[in-house]
């Protein structure tokens, strides 16, 4: 397949998740543009026509002004696999460093997943509310804990996709992108406690939704990949 078709690919699998109204379908589409990406060995910025070459540039842009604790985390999971690194500034938002191309899909992703968090957990807590009443504390605590479950199952779907495709070193960050990230000084700063109910229900439940997030439901990953 030459590299013209791949960055084809690539396109309609980013147009088809942000034009779609269906959210597994959509959820599929950007599990497969990593795929695509690491399969090939390929950032974006490294497709071009045989008759093109350009020198990779760093871009450092915002991915959005979210300062939820998840939200960080999300961003940590999501510049893991895309070569990209994350960042967040108070009051501001959270960045990505990376290749200009890595950093422009890593955004779009991170985007859909926290709409499909968001998705998912208000369909859960109506479930719950309906059941057990739950609300104030005792309801953000079930929150932390759905999202807390949401995320795991998230990064361990990534690491599944990586550890059988053997994408390991394909996703180590260019050399241009660690010295962008070093000249930044980034400090590395822990995460505060997050409150959560102990409840191991939610948990799960949003551990699922994490697990699933590639799976995109009839029709999904394979219609993608014609």
């Amino acid at each position: 397949m030459t590299q013209d078709r791949i960055l084809d690919r690539i396109k309609k699998t980013l147009a088809l998740a942000s034009n779609n109204p269906s959210q597994e379908e959509a959820q599929a589409a950007m599990l497969k543009a990593q795929e695509l990406l690491a399969k090939h060995g390929l950032s974006m910025a490294d497709v071009q026509s045989a008759q093109q070459v350009e020198t990779p540039n760093v871009a450092d842009e915002m991915a959005g002004t979210g300062t939820t604790w998840w939200e960080k985390e999300l961003s940590a999971i999501i510049g893991q696999n895309f070569r990209c690194t994350h960042y967040f500034v108070p009051r501001v938002g959270i960045f990505f460093i990376g290749l200009e191309e890595d950093v422009a899909i890593a955004r779009e992703i991170f985007t859909y997943a926290k709409e499909s968090i968001r998705t998912s957990w208000k369909r859960y807590r109506r479930q719950e509310k309906r059941k057990n009443g739950l609300k104030g504390e005792l309801l953000k605590g079930v929150m932390n804990d759905y999202i807390t479950g949401f995320l795991k199952g998230l990064a361990d779907k990534f690491k599944e996709q990586v550890d059988r495709n053997k994408w390991g070193l394909v996703l180590v960050k260019d050399d241009l992108v660690v010295q962008a990230t070093q000249a930044k000084g980034l400090r590395i700063v822990r995460s505060k406690g997050v409150r959560s109910r102990g409840d191991s229900a939610a948990r799960q439940a949003g551990y699922r939704e994490g697990r699933n997030f590639s799976d995109g439901g009839p029709g999904g990953t394979k219609q993608i990949e014609g």
